[in-house]
C-alpha cells in the first residue's frame, strides 16, 4: 500500500505526461517542424474516409523526456511535500532500486520467487525442549557416575577397615597432632563410688580475676588450626582441641551461620527464671535429648513448651549445628576409640529398649546437647557430676568476642589455660575435670554447645535395663558379688580404655 506521498508524486507525473502528450499531438495536428497538411499535397486525391492512416514516429526529445519521467517514478526520489509527512510518520514502503533482468526473474531457484521462510515459534519450541532434555540425560549420567564412585569407596573402606569404618585422613590427623604431657596422674580424679558418675564440688575459684588465674596457669595458645592433645604422665589422652576442618566455609559459614540461629533461639525462645539464671551462670541453657538420674525410674526424653520444642527442633536441623556435631562425633571417634566404641554400644542398647528415646543426630553416640544461648556464656569453676565419668563430653565455642581477652578454657586440675576460639571444639571429661571460662569484654557475646551423655544411663544399662534398688532386691547372691567388684575396679577399668600417646621429640 502506497503511502500519501508517494501516490502524490505519482499522479503529479501521470498528469505531466497527459499534458506533454496533448501538446505533441496539438503540435503535429498543425504541422509544424516541416510536416505538411493534406490540403497542402499537390496532384494527391481525397482519401477514403475508411483509409487507416499512418501515424509519424514520436519526436526523440519527448520519448527521452518520457524515459527520464519513468525512471523517476520507480528509482528517484519523491517530490517534496508539506502534506507527505515527516520521514517517521509513515513506514518505507518504496520498492526496491535494484532491477532484476527478466533471465533471473524467470530463473525458479532464484530468491524473488522463493522468500526466505521466518522461523516458526514450534521450531524454538521444540530447539528448547531439546535441549531441556539433554541437560536432564546428563544429570543423570552424573549422578550415576557419582553413585558408582560411591559405592565404590564404601567397598574399599569396608575391605580396609575390617568393617569399621576408619577414614585415612582420620589416621593421618591423629599421627600429625601435637601432644602435650603434664606431669599429673589420672588416677587421682574425683571419681564417685559406682564409677559411672564425678562428684559434686561446690566453685573454689570464683573470686579470682582474670590477671589472678593466668598468673597461676599455664597458657596455651592454641588457633584451632591443628589437633591438640593433652594427656597425663601415662600418656593418657584427658583433653583433645579439635582443629577446625580445613574448608573455607568453615570460618565464612558455618561459625556465622551457628551464632545467627543460636541468637535467633535465644530471641524467640520463652525461658524461665531458672533456665535463665542458674549455677553455670546468668545465661539461657536449654538441653534436648534424653537422660537418667535425679529420681527418674528409666532414662526419658527431655520436655519442653510447645514454643521452645519448635526452637530447638530448628536448632537441631540446621546445617551448622549439624556439622558441628559431625566435627565432635568423628573428633571422638579418631581420637578415643575404645570409648566411642562403649559410647555407641550403651546408646544402641538403650534405644533398642525404648524405642521411644530421642536421638538428636543420626550419626551422634551423645544421649544429649545442650544449647548456651548467651548472650554471654561464662561459667564459674565447676563439673558436671552428672555426666559419665571416664567419658569426654564436646564442647563447642561460638560467637563474636576477642579469644585473646577472653572466653579461654580454664582446667583447674591440670593447672592450664587454652585459647578456645569462636567456631572450634574441644572435648574434655567434664565429670571429673574442673572447669570454666575466662569472662569476656563487655558488649561482645558468646555462645557455646555441649554434647555429653549422663552417667546413669550407663549404670541403667549395666544392670540389665534397671536401676539398682530394683536390681539388687532380685539379683542371687553371684549377681550381687558381682556388683559390687565392678563398682571397685569400674574407674580402673576404664582408664584402660584411654587412648595413650607419645610426645613427639
Amino acid at each position: 500500500m502506497l503511502t500519501r506521498g508517494q501516490a502524490k508524486a505519482i499522479r503529479l507525473d501521470i498528469d505531466l505526461m497527459e499534458l506533454l502528450a496533448e501538446a505533441e499531438r496539438e503540435r503535429i495536428s498543425r504541422g509544424e517542424d516541416g510536416y505538411n497538411s493534406d490540403d497542402g499535397s499537390a496532384g494527391v486525391g481525397e482519401e477514403s474516409e475508411d483509409e487507416e492512416h499512418e501515424l509519424p514516429p514520436l519526436d526523440p526529445e519527448f520519448l527521452r523526456m518520457i524515459d527520464e519521467l519513468e525512471l523517476d517514478i520507480y528509482a528517484g526520489d519523491l517530490t517534496d511535500d508539506d502534506d507527505a509527512g515527516s520521514e517517521g510518520d509513515w513506514p518505507d514502503l518504496s520498492p526496491s532500486r535494484s532491477v532484476h533482468s527478466l533471465s533471473m526473474a524467470a530463473d525458479p531457484s532464484h530468491n524473488m520467487l522463493h522468500p526466505p521462510i521466518p522461523t516458526s515459534s514450534l521450531n524454538i519450541q521444540c530447539s528448547s525442549t531439546q535441549k531441556r532434555k539433554r541437560r536432564v540425560r546428563n544429570q543423570a549420567q552424573k549422578d550415576k557416575k557419582h553413585a558408582y564412585k560411591k559405592r565404590r569407596r564404601n567397598v574399599h573402606r569396608a575391605e580396609t577397615s575390617h568393617g569399621k569404618y576408619d577414614k585415612g585422613v582420620s589416621r593421618k590427623r591423629v599421627e600429625e597432632a601435637e601432644v602435650v604431657q603434664l606431669d599429673f596422674e589420672a588416677d587421682i580424679l574425683p571419681i564417685s563410688s559406682t564409677g559411672f558418675q564425678g562428684k559434686r564440688t561446690r566453685s573454689l575459684f570464683k573470686h579470682l580475676t582474670r590477671n589472678e588465674v593466668l598468673a597461676r596457669t599455664i597458657y596455651y595458645n592454641w588457633d584451632a588450626t591443628y589437633d591438640l592433645v593433652i594427656c597425663d604422665r601415662e600418656g593418657r589422652g584427658l583433653v583433645y582441641c579439635l582443629a577446625n576442618p580445613r574448608d573455607p566455609q568453615w570460618n565464612t559459614y558455618v561459625h556465622p551461620e551457628l551464632c545467627r540461629i543460636l541468637e535467633k533461639a535465644r530471641v524467640n525462645g520463652k525461658f524461665t527464671a531458672k533456665e535463665m539464671f542458674h549455677r553455670r551462670g546468668d545465661y539461657v541453657a536449654q538441653t534436648i535429648g534424653y537422660s537418667h538420674g535425679g529420681g527418674q525410674t528409666c532414662p526419658s526424653n527431655t520436655k519442653h513448651s510447645k514454643r521452645n520444642a519448635q526452637v530447638l527442633q530448628t536448632l537441631l536441623s540446621n546445617d551448622a549445628v549439624q556439622r558441628v556435631s559431625g566435627l565432635v562425633n568423628s573428633g571422638y571417634r579418631r581420637f578415643c576409640p575404645e570409648m566411642y566404641a562403649e559410647y555407641k554400644a550403651n546408646d544402641e542398647a538403650l534405644r533398642s529398649s525404648n524405642p521411644t528415646l530421642r536421638k538428636n543426630f543420626p550419626d551422634s553416640v551423645f544421649a544429649a546437647t545442650t544449647f548456651n544461648l548467651g548472650p554471654q556464656t561464662v561459667t564459674p569453676d565447676h563439673v558436671d557430676h552428672g555426666n559419665n565419668g571416664p567419658g569426654g563430653c564436646a564442647i563447642t565455642s561460638a560467637g563474636d568476642f576477642d579469644d585473646a581477652k577472653g572466653g579461654e578454657l580454664v582446667l583447674w586440675d591440670l593447672g592450664i589455660v587454652i585459647r578456645f576460639p569462636p567456631g572450634s571444639s574441644i572435648i574434655i571429661l567434664s565429670a571429673i575435670l574442673r572447669h570454666s571460662n575466662l569472662p569476656i569484654q563487655p558488649g561482645e557475646k558468646r555462645y557455646s554447645i555441649t554434647q555429653y551423655s549422663a552417667g546413669a544411663l550407663f549404670r541403667f544399662a549395666a544392670n540389665g535395663m534397671k536401676n539398682d534398688k530394683d536390681y539388687l532386691p532380685t539379683a542371687t547372691p553371684e549377681q550381687v558379688e558381682e556388683y559390687i567388684r565392678e563398682r571397685r575396679t569400674r574407674w580402673e577399668k576404664s582408664l584402660k580404655k584411654f587412648t595413650t600417646y607419645t610426645p613427639q621429640p
